[in-house]
């Protein structure tokens, strides 16, 4: 895992599924809590 400026963490892989199923997820949280962020994910 790495950190980023501010505290935030990220992990790369290759997993597909898994990776995936995170982009699900979060897309779930931001739809849940009405975050207004986007629904697409940008690298």
């Amino acid at each position: 895992m790495k950190k980023r400026r501010r505290g935030a963490s990220y992990h790369r892989h290759n997993d597909r599924t898994a990776r995936t199923s995170v982009h699900e997820f979060l897309k779930y949280q931001i739809r849940e809590h009405a975050t207004g962020d986007p629904l697409s994910v940008q690298k």
